[in-house]
């Protein structure tokens, strides 16, 4: 069921529990900002939207969940969803949600909830360079054990600043569980590598990371697209691709842009043949 851009909808309750909805979607209802969901037999939700609360009261099968939030209560609500989220629905192995620089004001708790079933996190998001301390992503981290595939889709305009920060101190995380990382609108920049380097750091098992300078956007219903960048110095260049040498472990796999793969073992032998080098 879709409910989109419903100008006179302020509440929103699902409370036919035994209702046979499998899946709901709100889109751009402006005016809505509370809803409460209690049925047994949705599997997935997706909302987009300001929103100031919301309840899952009953929902044993949802597990997959879409979050874009937007206005002006978008940090708080994303807090929200973080911190509740874990407790509210245990079973949820799929969480996809879009940060509008919710991620530069989003405060670490104490007592960090554990997502004991997420599998699969996706989180959109558009940094300001020089202000993001990454305190988020050791959150990400902590609070998702289990976690699998981590996808990480970025926005850089062309008025993003490019400052380099060198003041940011991340506490050590060990991760056991996260195979794949997904990183799309990659530019190679100092911020990038930091994260990077943070990541792969805390994967010990990681086995594959995927690179793209494309920017990945989600169109709902488990479809995506791929947008260029549309301003100067908006393309991975291989000098960009071969630095991820010096941050990633031989042992993993690269892809980078039209998810070819990076030989990570060929930079050694092409020095080695190269004509200016000495014999």
């Amino acid at each position: 069921m879709f409910l989109k851009s419903c100008p006179e909808l302020v509440n929103f309750k699902l409370t036919n529990r035994r209702s046979r909805l499998r899946f709901l979607a709100i889109r751009s209802c402006c005016r809505l900002n509370y809803f409460e969901l209690d049925g047994e037999n949705l599997e997935i939700f997706e909302y987009t939207g300001q929103i100031d609360r919301f309840l899952f009261k009953h929902v044993p099968k949802l597990a997959e969940v879409y979050f874009c939030f937007c206005g002006s209560s978008r940090v708080e609500s994303a807090v929200c969803a973080l911190s509740r989220l874990a407790s509210d629905i245990p079973q949820l192995k799929i969480l996809n949600m879009v940060w509008i620089r919710v991620n530069l004001a989003f405060q670490l708790p104490e007592g960090v909830p554990t997502f004991i079933n997420i599998k699969h996190l996706v989180l959109t998001f558009f940094p300001f360079l020089d202000e993001d301390k990454l305190g988020w992503i050791t959150y990400i981290l902590k609070s998702a054990p289990l976690l699998k595939n981590l996808q990480l889709n970025q926005f850089i305009s062309s008025f993003t600043r490019q400052l380099e920060v060198n003041d940011r101190q991340l506490p050590e995380v060990t991760h056991l569980n996260l195979r794949e990382i997904e990183i799309n609108g990659y530019q190679g920049n100092h911020h990038e590598k930091e994260l990077l380097k943070y990541l792969v750091d805390s994967a010990v098992k990681l086995d594959l990371l995927v690179i793209s300078p494309q920017v990945k956007v989600y169109k709902g219903l488990n479809d995506w697209c791929y947008e260029e960048l549309n301003f100067a110095g908006g393309n991975l260049s291989l000098e960009k691709i071969e630095e991820l040498h010096s941050v990633v472990p031989k042992a993993i796999r690269i892809w980078g842009g039209g998810l070819k793969e990076v030989d990570t073992t060929q930079d050694e032998s092409a020095a080695e043949n190269s004509p200016n080098s000495e014999k």
